[in-house]
């Protein structure tokens, strides 16, 4: 399972809430943070292992409903533009038996 650590900011816009129990940190999670650039949404993730971080500028509120299947997105178009492998894709891909989305656990981070 990835984990995505967001800041409150992010949480709320995603609909989310801080959950009772969170998991410790693991150097396979992304940290995540909502940003306001000329009055626009742009999300900032970051790795928490290699500090790969992605940019995603005037992000529409939709898409973040679903963060699972547009971090996958972005995530493999960095790593292409960077000629690096995709290898971290790999995480995105360990599913729940029968599902279908990205196996992608949202958890508040300080």
């Amino acid at each position: 399972m990835t984990c995505i650590r967001c800041t409150s900011k992010l949480l709320e816009v995603i609909g989310g809430s801080a959950p009772a129990g969170n998991a410790e940190p693991a150097a396979d999670d992304w940290y995540g943070n909502l940003l306001w650039f000329d009055g626009r949404k742009c999300l900032l993730i970051t790795h928490a292992a290699t500090l790969f971080s992605v940019f995603v500028p005037n992000v529409a509120k939709a898409s973040l409903a679903a963060i699972g299947p547009l971090l996958v997105q972005v995530i493999e178009r960095e790593l292409a533009a960077e000629d690096l492998p995709n290898t971290t894709s790999a995480l995105w891909r360990r599913r729940p038996s029968g599902s279908r989305a990205p196996a992608v656990e949202v958890f508040w981070a300080a």
